[in-house]
């Protein structure tokens, strides 16, 4: 008892402390603006539909309690009442005369009384014994809700805290989110007619960037300045004049660095070489093979994650391993691990550049085998398919920004 009552000045005071922190307003801005990851989104709505259930099953629970001790206390009222009457209108005599000697008593109106007044107060005596084991069950079964309730409650609040204490830390990738959201909102062709429509595009692979790999604490592959972005694109919205040597700077800063868009795969600035990989000329249009070059880059980071290496792939590096895997019929994470051996010892690299298009072929036609239902020879490879359509799937309702929309992905 000591334990609970101590567990629930916890809660209390860790309530009272999200309160002062505002976890839940932001918790609800994250909402707004689609910055939390689907996966994360669909975990927190769980656990709320979890904790209401509980909620909703210890209420119940306390309604039934309830009633079965007010049923048993109607029915201790008339077993009371039944008592009262027999004692008054009967004496110890005449109660044994009754008992003992039923023959003529029985027999008279009196005596039918007695006997009425006993067999009522007979069958009140098992109500009441009913009600109390009814009553005994009830509260087992409040304790047991109530615990529950607790569970989940606790559940939900911390993870609440999970989400509100990674997000403190990317306080500039979400300003600049908000910034390029809110920018949207208010006029979704304003962007583009400043910037163009390719520097805009860069601009949300970047957005859904920062959503994708913020609460995984993933590296965010951003090479350029947030905060100068941001103030960019806050004058944007207001309207600002914007020198034309100020607005070039700006796209030719976006388009060289981060995350780029699928209309813009490569690039091959020098200050960005090691971050981007080995060049591939000519430069893989994804669209022929109807890959989508952000879902691919999403598969670099699914591979390091997957086989805890220590050395980061471009998109067009993990096609040129894929491929290499596939033709040599070798593991990925061993293609892998002599393609990077050969770029970080400064070997010539250019035997594995012919890999990339293929990689590209393959990966298209193995995805579209998979979804015409033919599944690859390897788990790795079914695990790199769906992972792909889940991260394409999310890029592509983040992509779609919908000013209404107030759910997370």
């Amino acid at each position: 008892m000591l334990k609970d009552k101590i567990d629930d000045f916890k809660d209390w005071f860790q309530h009272k402390g999200d309160d002062i922190l505002g976890i839940e307003r932001t918790i609800q801005e994250l909402k707004k603006y689609q910055l939390m990851p689907r996966n994360v989104h669909d975990t927190l709505e769980n656990l709320k539909d979890e904790n209401n259930a509980a909620e909703n099953a210890k209420n119940i629970a306390i309604e039934h309690l309830e009633k079965t001790i007010e049923k048993k206390h109607v029915c201790k009222s008339k077993l009371e009442q039944k008592q009262n009457m027999l004692n008054d209108k009967y004496g110890i005599f005449s109660k044994f005369l009754h008992n003992f000697i039923p023959i003529p008593f029985a027999f008279t109106r009196r005596g039918k009384e007695y006997h009425d007044l006993r067999r009522e107060i007979r069958l009140l005596n098992d109500d009441l014994k009913f009600y109390e084991r009814y009553a005994n069950e009830d509260q087992v079964t409040l304790q047991v809700n109530l615990k529950y309730s607790k569970e989940r409650k606790r559940a939900l609040d911390q993870y609440k805290r999970i989400i509100y204490n990674k997000s403190k830390l990317y306080k500039k990738e979400f300003k600049f989110a908000k910034e390029y959201l809110d920018l949207m909102k208010m006029d979704k062709n304003k962007l583009e007619k400043v910037i163009g429509e390719q520097c805009k595009e860069s601009l949300r692979g970047i957005t859904t960037t920062i959503v994708y790999c913020w609460f995984d604490m993933n590296e965010i592959p951003l090479n350029f300045d947030l905060d100068i972005a941001t103030k960019m694109l806050t004058r944007i919205r207001k309207n600002e004049k914007i020198s034309p040597e100020e607005i070039e700077a700006f796209k030719a800063e976006i388009l060289h660095s981060g995350p780029r868009s699928n209309n813009n795969p490569t690039q091959n600035n020098p200050n960005t070489k090691k971050d981007n990989g080995i060049n591939i000329e000519p430069p893989i249009q994804y669209q022929d093979y109807g890959l989508d070059r952000r879902a691919v880059e999403a598969l670099a980071y699914h591979f390091k994650d997957t086989y805890k290496t220590d050395f980061n792939l471009s998109a067009e590096e993990f096609l040129i391993v894929f491929a290499a895997a596939k033709r040599n019929n070798v593991d990925i994470k061993e293609a892998a691990e002599k393609f990077n051996k050969a770029k970080t010892q400064g070997l010539n690299t250019d035997a594995y550049v012919k890999y990339a298009p293929e990689g590209a072929q393959i990966l298209s036609d193995m995805l579209r085998n998979y979804m015409a239902g033919t599944k690859p020879n390897k788990k790795d490879y079914e695990d790199f398919l769906v992972f792909y359509q889940k991260s394409k799937d999310t890029i592509d309702r983040y992509s779609s920004v919908k000013p209404k929309a107030t759910t997370g992905r």
